[in-house]
C-alpha cells in the first residue's frame, strides 16, 4: 500500500525506507545507508514512519517480536518519543517467556516512556477455555475433558483452538437431530503434546495438493 516513497517525505525517510524495501525507490538516491551509524538509521527509520502518518492516521503492527532482532527494538526506541504528539500507533507483541537473553530487558527499557502503554495477557483460566472450546464446537464440552485441555495446553488460546479444531476434524462430536453437538470424546483421548504436532496433524488430513498449495 506504500508505493513508491512519497514525495512528501524528506530524502532521508525515503532512503531509510527504501533501505528496508529497495522496490520502493523510485529515483536513483545519492544516500548511502552504510555511511549512518546503526542509531542514525534506526532514527531516520522511525522519522519516516511518522512522516508518513503526517497524510493520515497509521497503524503499525509488530508481532511475534520475542523472534526479532535488537535491531527492531532499537526502532520501536527511537519511534516512542516521535509518538506523543503523531497520528501513528505501534502496537508490539511479544511473548516474554520466549524472549532470549539478548533482548530480556528491551521490554523494560520501552515501557518506562510516557507514551508506551503495557498490556500483559494471562493465560486462559479452564473457565475461558471451556466457553472457546463451546464456542468453536458449538456445544459444551465434558468437564473432565476442559479440566485435562487446561492443564495440557497451558492456557494457550492458539494451542486450544488448533487441537479443539483437529478433534472436530477427527469427528469428536457429532450432530444431533435437532441441530445440536454432542461431543463423543472422553478424557482419556490422545492429544498432540505441542502445538506444531496439533498443526502438524490438521495439515495432514488436507489433500496432497492443498498441502503443495500451503508450501
Amino acid at each position: 500500500a506504500l508505493g513508491n516513497p512519497a514525495p512528501h517525505l524528506s530524502p532521508l525517510a525515503q532512503m531509510a525506507l527504501t533501505a528496508l524495501l529497495p522496490d520502493l525507490a523510485a529515483t536513483s538516491s545519492d544516500l548511502d545507508t552504510t555511511t549512518l551509524a546503526p542509531d542514525h538509521f534506526h532514527a531516520a527509520l522511525a522519522g519516516a514512519l511518522t512522516e508518513m502518518a503526517e497524510c493520515g492516521p497509521l497503524l503499525l503492527v509488530l508481532d511475534d517480536l520475542q523472534w526479532a532482532d535488537p535491531a527492531a527494538w532499537a526502532v520501536l526506541r527511537a519511534l516512542l518519543p516521535r509518538l506523543d504528539n503523531s497520528s501513528l500507533m505501534a502496537i508490539a507483541a511479544f511473548r516474554p517467556a520466549d524472549l532470549p537473553q539478548t533482548l530480556i530487558l528491551w521490554p523494560d527499557r520501552l515501557a518506562t516512556h510516557s507514551s508506551a502503554y503495557s498490556l500483559a495477557l494471562d493465560p486462559l483460566s479452564a473457565s475461558e477455555i471451556g466457553q472457546l472450546t463451546t464456542r468453536l464446537a458449538g456445544s459444551v464440552p465434558p468437564d473432565r475433558f476442559i479440566t485435562r485441555l487446561h492443564r495440557e495446553t497451558g492456557g494457550n488460546p492458539l494451542f486450544t483452538a488448533e487441537i479443539v479444531r483437529g478433534l472436530i476434524e477427527q469427528g469428536a462430536f457429532h450432530k444431533e437431530t435437532d441441530g445440536q453437538s454432542v461431543w463423543a470424546v472422553d478424557s482419556a483421548l490422545p492429544l498432540p503434546p505441542t502445538l506444531t504436532q496439533a498443526l502438524a496433524a490438521r495439515l495432514g488430513r488436507l489433500s496432497p495438493q492443498a498441502r503443495d498449495l500451503l508450501r
